[in-house]
């Protein structure tokens, strides 16, 4: 889809409720508030798309540039765990070491992924797997 498309439904999705509104005039009134329920929440639902769309490309963009994605590496490298889990769970501190570890866990998943340039699907697909198995 080009970015001219994209816009053009994005605008669509801004103006459906009131299109749907307009078209419903001397409609029944129990009628008219559920079809502008239901517009009102597709036309949502198309800007929210557009939105995604338009993130992904850019997200791909900066994922397919090394450039980009050494300087993540580095900076990647540079978190403190410890420190971070200390500061972020310091009223129980049972906890620490488990969440020093799984915070290890997913920082190393995601330099992997940094480092084999992985597309924008992976990162998506690992992120659900980490919303699953962790959350």
């Amino acid at each position: 889809m080009t970015e001219i498309e994209l816009l053009e439904v994005r605008n669509v999705g801004k103006q459906w409720e009131g299109w749907v509104k307009a078209s419903l005039v001397g409609c029944p009134e129990q009628l008219s508030v559920k079809k502008s329920l239901i517009a009102q929440q597709f036309g949502q639902s198309l800007v929210r798309q557009t939105s995604f769309v338009n993130l992904s490309r850019t997200v791909r963009a900066i994922m397919e540039d090394r450039a980009t994605v050494t300087p993540m590496l580095r900076d990647i490298e540079n978190i403190d765990l410890k420190s971070m889990g200390s500061q972020a769970f310091y009223a129980n501190t049972e906890s620490e070491d488990q969440d020093t570890d799984l915070n290890s866990e997913l920082i190393k998943e995601l330099k992997d992924l940094l480092n084999k340039r992985a597309n924008v699907d992976m990162f998506v697909e690992w992120l659900d797997n980490v919303v699953d198995q962790k959350v």
